[in-house]
């Protein structure tokens, strides 16, 4: 949001950017102060709660902005501008034993190749639980992967070599799930 926007940009450094304001107002609800600040205006009110005592920092807040760091722990960047690589157990803490799970969505008309990094030391197999079959087998650190236009790859990284079996429409590898929904 630009400064002239924020109620209070002069004290933005407190929050060393990982803290947003509350919210956004149409413009500023705040009695009195704020007014020439034209909309959408990014505010809180903590100052509000007891006037006089909080102070104007406390327009800053934890609870409103706080979860974005789990973006951090979901998601990476690749080597296109604007494909991102999302880190889908990262938030499942009640999962069963995985391998680690990446989605990743091309949202150009034209088909993508990602430089895929791979998240351990060992060769994997890459399982596309979309296409359900393996792309790439073998690699260690890294490998290309193609993705046609607006479509998406889930990959499951499967320990190099491993036998993989149906059992109840489950693919299974090393006893391991590695797609639930296997034809």
């Amino acid at each position: 949001m630009p400064a002239d926007r924020q109620t209070i940009p002069q004290h933005a450094a407190v929050t060393k950017g990982v803290i947003a304001y509350e919210g956004f107002a149409k413009t500023s609800t705040f009695d009195t102060l704020y007014m020439d600040k034209k909309g959408p205006v990014a505010q809180g009110d903590g100052p509000k709660w007891v006037p006089g005592k909080n102070p104007d920092v406390s327009q800053f807040s934890v609870y409103g902005s706080g979860h974005v760091g789990i973006f951090g722990a979901i998601v990476e960047k690749t080597n296109i501008e604007g494909v991102l690589k999302l880190d889908v157990l990262a938030t499942d803490f009640y999962r069963n034993k995985a391998y680690p799970t990446y989605l990743i969505y091309n949202p150009f008309a034209q088909s993508k190749t990602v430089a895929y990094k791979v998240k351990g030391i060992k060769k994997v197999d890459l399982y596309d639980a979309i296409s359900q079959k393996v792309i790439v087998k073998n690699i260690a650190a890294k490998s290309n992967v193609s993705i046609a236009g607006n479509h998406s790859v889930l990959i499951v990284e499967v320990p190099a070599g491993s036998k993989l079996i149906t059992t109840n429409k489950k693919l299974v590898a090393n006893g391991i799930v590695i797609d639930y929904m296997k034809k």
